[in-house]
């Protein structure tokens, strides 16, 4: 308990005339009205002001002889508690006034009320509130970002796989574009064979003349039988020159 608050308790327990007045403002009054005070505190020259002319003074000769301590700026804080202000800011004149505290009106003197303290209000719960915000909001942009990078991860990915469809169709492509002249140079590898005198049925001929004359048929066959290997390889070594043209697989569409 402040000196303060123990002197404003004490003040019931010091009831008089004037109990009806805050015990701090009683007190006030028989500081001014006392004369072994007027060296240190008086009334101002209208009666409208407490002027402490030696603060030094009043702290260790006055106060201690009302109140349970001797501290100026206490003494001080009790007035502006009850509304009283300073009427000038030079430091080294100690003037205060209250618009109720007149020495030649007591009447007003019943005006005068000790502040309530307000109680500031508990802004940590609003503070708390404002800080798990700032966090949900800070999470939700820190996940949209984690979730664009993702999308864009996908995006490249399927521009990827597009280019590697596009790759394979072009490979198949080309493929089937090789299969297709190979046929074609092999197909007419086979029909310009059958058309070769010494091919194809000419060595057959050989093969049933050889039955009758043992020595003739053997040579025969064997003429032409090379003679259709040797005019199987110059024709298709000739076609394979032709497909290199591209006119090959026009002819077989």
């Amino acid at each position: 308990m402040s000196d303060e608050e123990d002197d404003t308790r004490r003040g019931g327990e010091e009831n008089d005339e004037s109990s009806s007045l805050p015990v701090f403002i009683t007190k006030l009054l028989r500081m001014l009205q006392s004369n072994e005070n007027t060296d240190s505190v008086r009334w101002g020259n209208d009666g409208t002001t407490v002027l402490i002319s030696d603060p030094s003074a009043f702290a260790t000769k006055v106060i201690p002889r009302f109140f349970k301590h001797s501290n100026f700026a206490s003494f001080v804080r009790q007035l502006n508690l009850y509304g009283f202000h300073k009427t000038t800011q030079d430091p080294d004149l100690c003037e205060f006034q209250h618009k109720h505290f007149k020495r030649d009106n007591p009447g007003l003197l019943h005006n005068i009320k000790r502040k309530v303290a307000v109680e500031k209000p508990d802004n940590s719960k609003n503070k708390t509130e404002m800080e798990d915000l700032v966090q949900l909001v800070n999470d939700l942009k820190q996940r949209q970002s984690l979730f664009e990078s993702a999308l864009m991860q996908k995006e490249m990915e399927k521009v990827m796989l597009y280019q590697e469809v596009q790759n394979a169709q072009q490979r198949q492509t080309a493929i089937e574009d090789k299969i297709s002249r190979l046929a074609w140079v092999v197909m007419n590898a086979c029909h310009a064979i059958q058309q070769q005198p010494g091919g194809g049925e000419g060595g057959g001929e050989s093969r049933r003349r050889g039955d009758e004359m043992p020595g003739q048929g053997r040579a025969g066959g064997a003429d032409g039988k090379d003679g259709g290997k040797s005019s199987m390889v110059d024709w298709m070594v000739q076609l394979s020159g032709m497909s290199g043209g591209g006119g090959g697989p026009g002819m077989m569409q």
